[in-house]
């Protein structure tokens, strides 16, 4: 949970967010089921931290469904909170936006949890922003229905009351992008903030 200092206007516990319900709603998982769903889980969620124990450099199995869930309980409520903590270190100042609208683009995002953590930051900093528009650059297409569908479930909670989030997936392996042309290069030149975390894996 964010408290004192710099980030004592920060009302969400961003560390603490509960995907299981929004999980099974995007599974259309019976409520009798849930039960059965939360122990089939456990494997997958095991094998993802056995993964994640290797050696870095080590590529990892996000083609995978089930990895991809896994990953959503076990990883995901734990990235949304650095960028919030970076940007209130940095104190950036956000200039006015046409129609209060930001665009940016995430490299390697993911299921991008640090839209929740940039969407807080700019409730908490930046009023005057009232849209986030996201292109995430991710080579796993799986991510997309993350985008679609998961997601709007849980921003809410996270955006200001009548502000919104907006993702757009868009295949790219962004290691291959670095220190060369890429094909993503047109659409970046036209946003507004770039994040990348966590992402060479």
């Amino acid at each position: 949970m964010l408290k004192g200092g710099s980030l004592e206007n920060a009302t969400t516990p961003l560390t603490t967010t509960d995907l299981t319900p929004a999980l099974r709603a995007t599974n259309n998982i019976p409520e009798d089921k849930h039960p059965d769903a939360a122990n089939a889980m456990r494997r997958f969620v095991s094998q993802a931290r056995e993964q994640f124990s290797q050696p870095l450099g080590k590529r990892m199995p996000y083609h995978d469904g089930n990895f991809r869930a896994a990953y959503l309980l076990a990883y995901f409520p734990y990235y949304i909170e650095p960028i919030y903590y970076a940007l209130a270190e940095a104190k950036p100042l956000f200039a006015e936006r046409p129609n209060g609208v930001m665009n940016v683009a995430f490299l390697g995002g993911g299921p991008v949890p640090e839209a929740l953590g940039l969407a807080t930051y700019l409730r908490d900093h930046a009023p005057h922003i009232s849209a986030i528009r996201g292109i995430v650059f991710d080579r796993e297409e799986g991510w997309g229905k993350v985008h679609r569908e998961l997601l709007p479930l849980i921003a809410p909670q996270y955006l200001r009351e009548s502000a919104s989030l907006t993702l757009e997936h868009k295949p790219c392996d962004v290691v291959n992008c670095l220190g060369s042309s890429c094909s993503c290069d047109s659409q970046l030149q036209e946003t507004d903030f770039l994040i990348s975390q966590n992402f060479l894996t």
